[in-house]
This record gives structure tokens, C-alpha cells and sequence, in this order.
């Protein structure tokens, strides 16, 4: 019976031992931001009972230093919080980064820590004049932050005490450092799908049509269509969203939704009489976006650009299949320049899609499609009878663009199609001295077994050969075989 009293004893005695320290009494700043951070609220009541100053910035952080309220806040220590603005703490202490408690708590979604500042007399339109703001250059004010990362209920405690449901950052407090996105609650909230929250925001009478702000000049109707969001576009053009506003680049909504391939959000701006072939500053229209992109700027999964049902979609609402954009090309031209999807292709030429246009440069689809080694859009223009010899503005043909690219994958198709191989551009060369000067040799030997002419000369009296020993291409050496034979014979 006596044993497990003496490990009763032992245990005892070790516990006794071995509790830790207790807290020394510091005035050192960074020792309560410290505990601040980690949540230790006795170890903050302490210190500041022993004189620590609540509002001091910490000396080992820079420009100005962490403040304990601040970083409580957004830490989420809402008895930290509480203890901090009891002892005295300024409810829009401001860090060294110029950002409050209240922004912090907006943020990251403290939802009752929000009420506790808003509680102690926080600023709700507080703007960080520093341009430092909460690593979003965007998210400048609480509520801004609030909206932006999707926090509604805390949008509605701000809005409820105060907070000014069209204030831009551009608005308050800017200057010439802070970059001044002019990013409204609205228009952050509709970039990122957050449909409640621009419902509210609405109720409270914003300017539906103000536009951001950095060179881009977005409206939040313009914003929601790149999301994608049908439920934000809707309840925006329902309260007064101009459907047909561009940005500073001259995109309307409709260009963005197609550009990133938003189907339900397209077929609707159509409805609301969208104009279909607005153009952009760049002569763009949203036939030719949703061709070229369909998932933004990037591929689709499957590697491929282009959005068919998009496509379809503009074409059905009287889009011009035929209509010329920038730089003189159709989107024809233009999805024969990239890996777009071959749906998208068949699309274009089933809605007569003119193959024979040719853009500034006088190249044609075809021409294109050689030039950018676009093998399937290429055997699918020939398929349609595109000219296969038609000649650019330099005077080259699809087989010589296509032999000029090393490794390339059309030369085949365009000879399977009869192209003619000793045609000549204004300087002479033929396809055989483009293939000669990229050193492809697979294309000079299919060139050859086409009986391409090697002894041709171009203007500047070069033959294939002579193109290959000046660029140092394995191809020298077929051609001076095929040279040496010629001679013998």
C-alpha cells in the first residue's frame, strides 16, 4: 500500500519542480506583440500590468514595426483583443505598414473581432495611405477586404455602422505610391463571384456602372463576366449595368465572356442585346476571342484554345464569320496560328468561313497554318479547296512558310496535295532554300524526292546549296550529294 503513495510523492515533487518560470516583467514592445501573436493573454495582462506600452511598435521589424492589436487581430485572438483595448489600445492604431486591427479582422474574416473595434470606435472608411495594403494592393479599406474575400456577414456589420458602400480606393487618402486601384466593394466583390455580397451591396444604392481604376477601367458587370457568374451578371444589368460599356481597352462585357469562354453568361448578354461584334482597341471582337482563347489567356486542359459552344453561340446571334480584325486577319486566320481546338475550326468553315482572305501581310489561313505548323487546321483548309500556291506579300507560299520551319509537320499534307515545289518568292528562293537554311533535313529529302530543282538560283545567284554551307546546316551535305550526282551525270 505504500508504494503507490511513494510514486504519488515522487510525481508530486517532480511536478513541483519542474513547472515552468514565471513570465519576467518586460517593457520590450516586442515582447508583447509576441504574445499577442501566439494568443497568450495572460502573458499580455502581465505585461501590461507591469507597464508595457499597448500601442508600441516592436523594434525588431521594419518600416515602423508590428503593433500588439493589429497582429491579434489578425491572428483571430479575440480575448487578446479585448484585453489589448481595455488597457487602453487606439482602435485604429496603425503598424508600420499604415494597416489597422479593423482591416486585418476584415481580412481574414474575425467576425467578432470586427465587432469588438467597430464597438471601440474604429474607423469603417479607414484607407491605408501607404500602398502597403494586406499584400492585395487592392484591398485598402475594411470593407474593400471584406467583400473581396467573400466575408458577408462582416460586410454587413461595416455597412450597418457606417461604411461607405461606394468608396473606391482611389477615393480616400491616395497617393502617388499607394497604385490607386479605384476597386469599389462591387466591383471586387462581383471579380470574385460573390453573389450575396453584391446583392447587398446593390441594396445600398452604388453606382452599378463605376469603373476601377490602374489603366484597366473596369465596370463590375465586366469583371463578372470573366468570372463567369450568370446569378452577379443578371442582378447588375437589373439594376442599371450597361451592357455595351468598355473598359480602357475597349472590351465590353460580352468580348470578356467569350474570351474566357463563359457560355450561359454570353447567351444571356446576347439576350440583353449585347452589341456582337463590338471591337476592342484592338479591333477585336468576342467571335474572335472565343476562337483564340475560350479559357482566358490560358489553354484548356486538353491543351487546345477555342470555345466551341462560344463560337456557335456568337455565330447563331449574326456575328460575322467573315469579319476583319487586327492586323487584316478574320478569325480563321487567327485560329490557324494557334493550337485551337479543330471543332472550333470545322465551325468556322461550316459558316462559310472565307479560306482565300488574306490579312496586311497577304497571308492567307492556309499560309498561316503552314507558318505556325498547324497540321490539322491546315489539312482541314485543304479539305475545303484553299489555294495551295496563293503567295503572301513576300511571295511565299503555305509550303514554303511551312519548310521554313524546322521539324515541320505540313510539308507532307501541302506535297500530298500536290503543292508546287519550285515556286519563288520575290527573292528568288524556293521551298527547297527555306528548308535548305533551317537545316531540316527530312523536309530537303521530301523536297528532293518531289524532284525539287536544287540547281535553281535566287537573286542573290544561291543556289539551295550554297544556303546551306552559309548557315552550317546538315542539309549541306544532301545537297552537295545531289549536286555532285547532277554533275556527273
Amino acid at each position: 500500500m505504500l508504494l503507490p503513495l511513494t510514486y504519488f510523492l515522487v510525481g508530486l515533487h517532480a511536478s513541483l519542480c519542474c513547472q515552468s518560470k514565471p513570465p519576467v516583467c518586460s517593457l520590450d514592445p516586442d515582447d508583447l506583440i509576441g504574445a499577442a501573436i501566439n494568443g497568450d493573454n495572460t502573458k499580455v495582462k502581465f505585461l501590461l500590468d507591469c507597464g508595457s506600452v499597448v500601442d508600441a511598435y516592436g523594434y525588431s521589424s521594419a518600416p515602423k514595426g508590428l503593433v500588439a492589436l493589429v497582429k491579434a487581430a489578425e491572428k483571430g485572438h479575440e480575448l487578446v483583443v479585448k484585453t489589448l483595448l481595455e488597457n487602453g489600445a487606439s482602435a485604429n492604431v496603425q503598424d508600420g505598414m499604415g494597416i489597422t486591427a479593423l482591416m486585418r479582422a476584415s481580412q481574414y474574416g474575425h467576425l467578432n473581432i470586427v465587432l469588438q473595434l467597430v464597438n471601440a470606435g474604429a474607423n469603417v472608411d479607414y484607407k491605408n495611405p501607404t500602398g502597403w495594403s494586406m499584400e492585395k494592393e487592392y484591398q485598402r479599406t475594411p470593407l474593400t477586404a471584406a467583400a473581396y474575400n467573400g466575408y458577408t456577414d462582416i460586410v454587413k456589420v461595416l455597412l450597418e455602422n457606417g461604411a461607405s458602400a461606394d468608396l473606391s480606393d482611389s477615393d480616400v487618402g491616395a497617393t502617388k505610391y499607394s497604385g490607386d486601384d479605384g476597386n469599389t466593394p462591387l466591383t471586387l466583390a462581383a471579380s470574385q463571384g460573390h453573389a450575396e455580397i453584391v446583392s447587398i451591396l446593390l441594396q445600398h444604392n452604388v453606382d452599378v456602372n463605376k469603373q476601377n481604376g490602374r489603366g484597366v477601367e473596369k465596370t463590375a458587370l465586366i469583371l463578372a463576366a470573366e468570372q463567369g457568374s450568370l446569378e452577379i451578371v443578371t442582378a447588375l444589368i437589373d439594376n442599371g449595368a450597361l451592357v455595351d460599356m468598355k473598359d480602357s481597352n475597349g472590351n465590353t462585357a460580352l468580348v470578356r465572356a467569350a474570351q474566357f469562354g463563359n457560355l450561359e453568361v454570353t447567351k444571356y448578354l446576347l439576350t440583353q442585346s449585347a452589341q456582337v461584334e463590338a471591337k476592342n482597341e484592338l479591333d477585336e471582337t468576342a467571335l474572335m476571342y472565343a476562337v483564340q482563347y475560350g479559357n482566358g489567356w490560358k489553354r484548356r486542359d486538353d491543351g487546345f484554345y477555342g470555345s466551341s459552344e462560344v463560337v456557335l453561340a456568337l455565330l447563331d446571334a449574326g456575328a460575322n464569320v467573315n469579319q476583319i480584325g487586327w492586323r487584316g486577319r478574320t478569325a480563321l486566320i487567327k485560329a490557324a496560328r494557334r493550337d485551337v481546338d479543330q471543332t472550333v475550326i470545322l465551325i468556322l468553315l461550316n459558316r462559310w468561313a472565307d479560306v482565300e482572305i488574306k490579312d496586311e501581310y497577304g497571308m492567307t489561313a492556309l499560309i498561316s497554318a503552314a507558318l505556325f505548323n498547324q497540321t490539322t487546321t491546315a489539312s482541314l483548309l485543304l479539305g475545303r479547296s484553299a489555294d495551295i500556291d496563293v503567295q503572301d506579300k513576300r511571295g511565299r507560299t503555305a509550303l514554303m512558310a511551312a519548310a521554313g520551319m524546322d521539324m515541320s509537320s505540313v510539308v507532307p499534307i501541302l506535297l500530298q496535295y500536290n503543292a508546287t515545289v519550285d515556286l519563288q518568292d520575290k527573292a528568288g528562293r524556293t521551298a527547297l532554300m527555306y528548308a535548305a537554311s533551317t537545316g531540316s533535313v527530312d523536309t530537303v529529302n521530301l523536297l528532293l524526292e518531289k524532284e525539287a530543282d536544287h540547281l535553281i538560283k535566287d537573286k542573290e545567284n544561291k543556289t539551295a546549296l550554297d544556303i546551306a554551307q552559309e548557315a552550317g546546316r546538315p542539309a549541306y551535305w544532301i545537297l552537295y550529294q545531289k549536286t555532285m550526282q547532277a554533275l556527273v551525270n
